[in-house]
């Protein structure tokens, strides 16, 4: 851990949360052959922060300048329009409404994880909301590092979001931080057939 709070967490902010720290950890010490560490946090307690990120590279860009935007498939226009039509079929979001219920449900069942925050976020926004801000967050949450923990990213959010039947509900940029997220982490979602 020390190293690490030295080092400091590549591609995470200028602070290392304990959300930050302990996946990382987690990873390092599972390569080494060592037990996978305990994770107990609960509420907010991943935020807090432990210290600064060596590691951190602030946004490179000319001051005043444009902030850069990443490469995106289909054109911010066509992605906009793609996701308005589908949040306009309100069967498509009440699926999607379901589908975030069910992996809470799973979790519960499969893997003994009780997604209390998860399911209380559901319940309060819906789920396509509960989704975008589990997405904008500037780490993973304790609930994705809980699940990683037991092997079932197949039961984040993050997946259910790349469902194809799902896609059209996000912006090529969110589809894109699931999958930068579930990759990192080792996880890899099954290609789906029509």
């Amino acid at each position: 851990m020390v190293g690490l709070l030295r080092r400091g967490v590549p591609g995470g902010g200028p602070l290392l949360t304990l959300g930050d720290i302990f996946p990382a950890l987690s990873r390092a010490l599972i390569r080494r052959g060592m037990p996978r560490p305990q994770h107990m946090g609960t509420g907010l307690s991943d935020r807090i922060a432990l210290a600064r990120n060596a590691a951190y590279q602030p946004e490179s860009r000319p001051s005043g300048g444009p902030r850069k935007v990443p490469e995106q498939r289909l054109s911010p226009t066509a992605s906009l329009h793609r996701q308005a039509a589908a949040e306009d079929d309100p069967k498509v979001t009440a699926e999607f409404h379901h589908a975030m219920l069910d992996v809470y449900r799973k979790a519960k069942r499969e893997a003994g994880y009780n997604a209390a925050y998860f399911l209380r976020m559901v319940e309060e926004v819906g789920g396509l909301e509960a989704a975008r801000r589990l997405l904008r967050a500037g780490s993973v949450s304790s609930g994705f590092s809980s699940l990683w923990e037991k092997g079932r990213l197949d039961l984040s959010a993050e997946a259910v979001v790349l469902q194809e039947r799902f896609a059209g509900l996000f912006t090529e940029e969110e589809l894109d931080i699931a999958r930068s997220r579930l990759a990192e982490y080792g996880y890899q979602p099954p290609t789906q057939t029509s």
